[in-house]
């Protein structure tokens, strides 16, 4: 059975949603994907994902975005 899933806010847990979903719709409110991640902290260096190595946050974000389908994010286009 597919079920459509609207998903709200492109951050961390937006994305791996995102990845696990057959059918989606991923809702932004700014124009890019990554959340805080993104938008504050692209350089720092995350070390508590569970079994994963440590990684600067926009890599992080870079993996994510990589198994998502991206034409189905729209972002906010200002």
């Amino acid at each position: 059975m597919k079920t459509k899933v609207i998903i709200i806010g492109a951050g961390p847990i937006g994305l791996y949603v995102a990845s696990k979903c057959d059918d989606f719709l991923l809702i932004e409110a700014t124009s890019l994907i990554g959340g805080q991640l993104t938008n504050l902290y692209p350089e720092k260096l995350i070390v508590d994902i569970p079994s994963h190595e440590p990684i600067k946050a926009k890599d992080y974000i870079k993996e994510l975005a990589a198994t998502v389908d991206l034409s189905k994010i729209k972002l906010n286009e200002k």
